[in-house]
């Protein structure tokens, strides 16, 4: 089985899980953070980005850089090991599969299937393990995927040991940089929406006729928020488990504030609702 043709991006997956829908069974019992298939020429990378519970040896400096992926082998490797050229000459196709922390509370979490990754370079005086950088080939800048958006956005910290300053020394510094790790259900969005709404309406917000790309130029274009008139959050519970679908009549296309203004209620104010703020505000 070759794991794009039967997973999906942004999903969720424990081990066991791609053991059976990849129909490796040893996959299950693999400890290790790769993992070569049998019946394709797919080798599997297992990445925990939070490394604060691993030895040292396994602080690994492993995260996105937008569609390209910094990623450490495995410490017994280097640039000539048969697998590791294998993957530079294309011989095999990594597929990523990524979670940012091991676990929750003692329950293992399952990853993120990240797509495959093409071989893009690596450092040359890097050895034991090699770093190399990969291209993503699916790798979604408009996702509404919270997890990808998580992954995405990941960045390694590390304590540089800076001392501490004197308080009182600058009373208008706060404290802002502590990172949590929390626990949370969302809807994972189909970008197809999102993407046809664009291509029937173009990039305009549909309330204050905003366009990004005037503003910004082309660092703007092609960016615009997709609402749904009838937000996932606020369908009845009895319908999450059951596959929920949205008409491309039902989503607009607003710029943040609009968007941002539309939610600020629970629930959230109708389109017409905006329309007669904006409307008022003109006249």
């Amino acid at each position: 089985m070759i794991p794009n043709e039967v997973l999906y991006l942004g999903q969720k997956y424990s081990k066991s899980d791609l053991s059976d829908l990849l129909d490796q069974p040893n996959l299950s019992k693999v400890r290790e953070g790769v993992y070569n298939c049998t019946n394709s020429a797919s080798y599997l990378l297992f990445v925990d980005l939070e490394k604060k519970d691993k030895e040292e040896r396994f602080h690994f400096d492993d995260f996105f850089e937008e569609d390209f992926f910094h990623w450490d082998s495995q410490t017994t490797q280097h640039i000539d090991s048969p697998k590791i050229q294998d993957i530079i000459n294309g011989v095999l196709t990594p597929h990523l599969f990524v979670r940012l922390t091991q676990k929750i509370k003692n329950v293992t979490q399952p990853f993120i299937y990240c797509g495959r990754l093409t071989y893009s370079t690596h450092e040359d005086q890097a050895s034991k393990p090699v770093h190399i950088l990969f291209q993503s080939i699916d790798y979604d800048d408009l996702t509404e995927n919270e997890d990808l958006v998580e992954i995405y956005l990941w960045r390694p910290y590390k304590d540089k040991g800076t001392k501490k300053k004197n308080s009182s020394s600058n009373k208008q510094d706060y404290l802002e940089t502590r990172r949590k790790i929390k626990e949370s259900t969302f809807f994972a969005r189909n970008p197809n929406l999102k993407r046809d709404a664009i291509k029937e309406r173009g990039c305009q917000c549909e309330a204050c006729k905003f366009k990004f790309g005037d503003k910004y130029g082309e660092f703007g274009a092609n960016y615009i928020e997709c609402h749904h008139e009838d937000p996932l959050s606020e369908r009845p519970e009895r319908e999450w488990l059951h596959e929920l679908k949205t008409s491309i009549k039902r989503v607009k296309l607003l710029c943040s504030n609009c968007h941002r203004m539309i939610h600020r209620t629970i629930p959230a104010k109708d389109f017409n609702f905006l329309l007669s703020l904006i409307n008022d505000e003109n006249h």
